[in-house]
């Protein structure tokens, strides 16, 4: 890079008044909705996984047992990358910022995220052995323990907008 592509680089970041330490809603989304598909690349070889082990015969370990600790994985791996991308920029949201409506939009991806897995439990519920009442049961609990994170966020300091159940009662 020449010395004046470097100038007119570092002028329009200044002008424009870029700086790492802002919130930038759309980067960080692009970062989530990035992980969040990670995840689901995730799932679908664990789905793959259980659907050749579930053609084995007896004795060995069973599609659910294989689903279930691979599914594990995929899950802590995610909430460990989202907690990572919510501690820096441009995700780490400035001290002292509740916002009702940025709250019941991280409320409303809970319970999207619910209802997600909700459908992969009722997509799972014709194999051999599957545990259907477990599966939500676990979606349940996911779904219970991240709304009870959300809560204790400062975002959500101030409370919410709408009124409306996140996660299912099953």
């Amino acid at each position: 890079m020449t010395t004046t592509k470097l100038m007119m680089l570092i002028a329009v970041l200044t002008a424009s008044g870029a700086s790492a330490q802002t919130v930038d809603p759309l980067r960080c989304q692009a970062r989530q909705m990035r992980a969040e598909g990670a995840r689901f690349d995730c799932l679908s070889r664990c789905d793959k996984r259980a659907d050749r082990a579930a053609d084995r015969p007896e004795g060995r370990r069973t599609a659910e047992e294989i689903a279930g600790t691979c599914e594990g994985r995929c899950d802590s791996r995610y909430d460990e990358t989202l907690a990572r991308l919510g501690a820096k920029p441009p995700c780490a949201p400035e001290v002292g910022e509740a916002s009702p409506q940025e709250c019941e939009a991280r409320l409303l991806r809970v319970s999207a995220a619910e209802h997600q897995c909700q459908a992969r439990c009722g997509s799972r519920a014709a194999r051999r052995g599957f545990d259907a009442a477990g599966c939500l049961a676990a979606c349940a609990t996911r779904c219970g323990t991240a709304e009870d994170e959300l809560n204790a966020n400062p975002v959500c300091t101030q409370g919410r907008i709408g009124s409306r159940a996140i996660c299912s009662t099953n």
